[in-house]
């Protein structure tokens, strides 16, 4: 599943985003024909003309406060328009631009206070409205946030901004349809972005549309080829349609863009396993232990590539690195135990396997692996079935481990028991061919008997 490309909710961008618009150069303040008393102080200027006016004074402190915002010195600027406002306290925009230095401050009750104010002096202004629903989103108060962005695109309904904002909302909300729609529409506008295209393949691909999920994440390397987002969300989707070869060009692609992504040669590795190119899938661990010889886990993984392509010495080489990497994580020790089973090295490979399970007591790969291991060579049978009991204890639903009982019982000759879990893993792993293969077994030596 890919996740969304959220639009940019921290406050503090959006805050002064929000202040950009709303000014340019100072500008409104003092223009007389603006739309708004409220907002260019018309009104104010028209009541008490003249240099001594209360306008003047008001104004004397706007601009002080405007000052200070540009040295981010904010708490003194919210000083100055609080004497802005104790002037000319019916003026819209001063509340607004008093709100989003309270939000810079994080003082978001005060913020919204004053953006109550501001949207009471004048209804139809939206940006009041669109700084009240930053500072609900910010808050995870989603619900009034979308009451806000709902009410901004009523006023404009060609907001692309507050649309966007607004889908976003319905998808934390769960609310997929209601966000898809919106997205939808928004791609109908010349301006729509890569991002948008983006959130709309994540909402398809949440909803089961894999195929309308891969064509808005192609509309969006339309926009932008080199959007690395969207090339790995169509290798996730390629992978989940079991399409391999068309995720790994994706992969590719995305590894080119940023050729320093360990992820991406990670997904890459298992991607070419499944595709059976381990020479490739090895390429690609090596690639990242080369980025990060620190990653214990990079070598595990590159270890066990080695071991599936048969190559057990550079296989014990690369475990015994990630060994010493991290001497307490029992992995490096279950995976040589795992290679000196297939060398036929079986004391080593019994030494390993307790030494992880001595590390870590919980670790049920290692106690069935251990278990399985004795029932297979027909040893150590009373053990092996404890081991493996161990192991299903802590997964109680694990055909395998449950596969590996019932063998462990056939191998002491309790044929009756050794049927019942067999037939219990076949139900818990139905398309397992191995496990259908001990029944069958089981079943044609009580046939016989």
């Amino acid at each position: 599943m890919i996740a969304i490309k959220r639009n940019k909710f921290k406050i503090i961008v959006a805050a002064v985003g929000a202040v950009i618009m709303m000014v340019s150069d100072g500008g409104a303040v003092i223009d007389t024909t603006a739309r708004s008393a409220s907002f260019s102080f018309k009104g104010a200027l028209v009541r008490k003309p003249g240099p001594t006016s209360q306008f003047s004074k008001s104004l004397a402190h706007f601009t002080m406060g405007i000052i200070y915002d540009d040295e981010e010195a904010f708490d003194s600027a919210i000083c100055e328009y609080k004497q802005a406002l104790a002037v000319t306290p019916d003026v819209s925009y001063i509340h607004t631009r008093l709100a989003v230095d309270y939000i810079l401050v994080k003082d978001n009750s005060r913020a919204i206070d004053e953006l109550k104010a501001a949207k009471a002096l004048d209804p139809g202004d939206a940006r009041p409205k669109l700084l009240t629903a930053l500072v609900y989103t910010s808050l995870n108060k989603f619900e009034e946030a979308r009451k806000e962005y709902e009410e901004v695109t009523r006023l404009d309904p060609e907001s692309i901004w507050a649309l966007s904002n607004l889908a976003d909302i319905l998808v934390l909300q769960k609310k997929l349809n209601e966000a898809a729609a919106i997205y939808e529409k928004l791609l109908e506008k010349e301006s729509a972005s890569e991002a948008i295209y983006f959130n709309l393949a994540v909402i398809y691909s949440r909803t089961g549309k894999l195929d309308a999920a891969i064509d808005r994440l192609k509309g969006a390397i339309r926009i932008n080829p080199d959007y690395i987002e969207a090339y790995i969300g169509l290798g996730i989707l390629y992978e989940m349609k079991k399409d391999i070869p068309n995720a790994i060009a994706s992969f590719e692609k995305a590894s080119g863009l940023d050729p320093l992504n360990t992820a991406i040669y990670s997904q890459l590795g298992v991607l070419y396993y499944k595709s059976k190119k381990m020479d490739d899938a090895i390429r690609q661990y090596d690639t990242v232990v080369k980025l990060n010889p620190k990653d214990c886990d990079a070598y595990i993984a590159l270890g066990y590539m080695y071991a599936e392509a048969g190559r057990f010495q550079d296989a014990l080489k690369t475990f015994t690195t990630a060994q010493e990497l991290d001497k307490n994580d029992p992995k490096p020790h279950f995976y040589l135990g795992m290679v000196y089973d297939r060398m036929k090295q079986k004391a080593l490979a019994i030494k390993e396997l307790r030494e992880a399970i001595k590390l870590a007591p919980a670790f049920s790969d290692a106690y069935n692996y251990l278990g399985y291991m004795f029932a297979e060579d027909g040893i150590n049978l009373d053990e092996a079935i404890i081991l493996i009991e161990k192991a299903i204890e802590i997964e109680p639903d694990n055909g395998a481990y449950v596969d590996s009982l019932g063998w462990a019982y056939f191998k002491k000759g309790m044929l009756y028991q050794a049927l019942e879990e067999l037939e219990k893993a076949v139900k818990l792993e139905p398309n397992e061919p191995e496990i259908k293969g001990h029944l069958d077994t089981v079943r044609e030596k009580l046939k016989n008997l």
